[in-house]
């Protein structure tokens, strides 16, 4: 990427900019908490893009959508325990249609933002799991499925994914 298409970006995209999808700002607490057992999987009053329901088509999308240090960062929560197959593919079609919704949503504050423009962003997408809730084989099956993921989208989509646990995240974020 050369200087000018970066410089040309950082204007381009920033936290204001994904202000201007109307996506309403809530807690972590609320972003990743789960009804059925009455738990956040991120205790945090910090404030994120809520992005579950960002789209009016009935997309499935990550949690939230946040931006910071000139990265968009998405999250999914979850607190329970997954079955793999099933999970894997829900996952798989929401980091798919989070990248489609973003676009859409991009394109929409500014019509000439293009594809390229959204592959040359930093992104990072994050799957977080809570880590009271899982056992060593399901730890093991996010470190595999990580390597799996990285493997399959970062070079294609130019981003990073992660699978971890709610601890982890809270310290990557300084949370």
């Amino acid at each position: 990427m050369s200087l000018s298409q970066l410089n040309h970006l950082t204007k381009m995209i920033d936290f204001n900019f994904i202000n201007k999808f109307s996506l309403p700002l809530e807690s972590l607490s609320k972003l990743s908490y789960d009804s059925t057992n009455s738990f956040s999987v991120v205790d945090k009053s910090i404030n994120w893009f809520n992005f579950d329901n960002a789209s009016n088509s009935k997309m499935k999308t990550f949690d939230s959508l946040y931006y910071v240090n000139n990265k968009l960062i998405f999250a999914e929560f979850k607190n329970s325990k997954p079955l793999f197959k099933e999970f894997l593919l829900k996952l798989k079609l929401k980091f798919h249609e989070s990248i489609s919704c973003f676009f859409l949503k991009a394109t929409n504050v500014n019509p000439t933002f293009t594809f390229n423009d959204f592959i040359l962003v930093d992104k990072e997408f994050y799957y977080v799991f809570s880590k009271i809730k899982s056992s060593p084989s399901d730890l093991m099956h996010y470190k595999m499925n990580n390597r799996i993921w990285s493997t399959q989208y970062e070079s294609i989509y130019n981003c990073k994914i992660f699978f971890v646990d709610n601890i982890e995240f809270e310290r990557v974020f300084g949370l």
